[in-house]
């Protein structure tokens, strides 16, 4: 699979206690549970022989993530902005295939992002995460995007922005339950589960499709030839 994953690219990106711990335990008194989470899944990504599809940033959960990628010798697709290249030098450079993009905004890109995956994955990120997943959402609810989308919930990262989206859908504002959108998942684990299981249930559903459109059009063909020939016989006695 082909698997897009928005994060933060920020070097400011924030570090979180570990839960469960002090200060005085720990030789690190603070745990970067969110880079730590992007570093393990562009390893599950690489070592399930997947493509880690991003936005080509070399810091904060993306620069992680396509560290934890390049450990396990995994492939990487970067589609980065040109300015992000020119003027801010924060671009991932160990990458295998670097998209770079013009325009005078981000659209671009995410079109670009999106056609070059098949299923996305949301990891904790700032305003540009949150810009490209209500993209998503408003996609997936209009029926312009199908494919499996997956938030990576860390540390419960998310929690108020789930709880705000089924407020919206409690007071008449959504069409669609946020959980009939995407996946929660909890770990990078149970993310990419979700992304292979529906992948799979995607393409028993075309082989169905396959099977059953061969039938149709013999079936069809078969009344309309059995119809040709009562035409045909019918006017044959009557000419008779």
């Amino acid at each position: 699979m082909r698997i897009c994953v928005y994060g933060s690219s920020s070097d400011r990106t924030p570090k979180v206690p570990v839960l469960g711990s002090s200060s005085l335990s720990l030789p690190r008194a603070l745990s970067e549970v969110y880079t730590d989470a992007a570093f393990h899944l562009g390893q599950l990504v690489a070592k399930g022989g997947h493509v880690l599809v991003n936005g080509g940033g070399r810091n904060g959960v993306m620069g992680a993530m396509n560290d934890g990628a390049k450990s396990a010798n995994g492939q990487i697709v970067a589609v980065i902005h040109e300015r992000f290249v020119v003027d801010s030098g924060v671009a991932y450079h160990d990458v295998d295939e670097m998209v770079v993009c013009g325009g005078d905004d981000l659209q671009r890109r995410k079109k670009m992002l999106m056609d070059r995956s098949d299923c996305l994955i949301v990891a904790p990120g700032g305003l540009g995460t949150l810009d490209e997943f209500c993209e998503v959402l408003c996609n997936l609810q209009l029926s312009f995007v199908n494919m499996p989308v997956a938030i990576l919930n860390t540390n419960g990262f998310y929690d108020d922005l789930l709880r705000h989206i089924k407020k919206c859908k409690e007071q008449g504002l959504l069409m669609h339950d946020i959980n009939d959108l995407v996946y929660v998942a909890k770990t990078p684990e149970d993310a990419l589960e979700y992304l292979s299981n529906a992948s799979m249930a995607e393409k028993q559903d075309l082989y169905q499709q396959k099977r059953v459109r061969p039938r149709f059009w013999i079936c069809s063909l078969a009344i309309i030839s059995l119809v040709e020939l009562g035409i045909i016989g019918y006017l044959l006695r009557k000419r008779a």
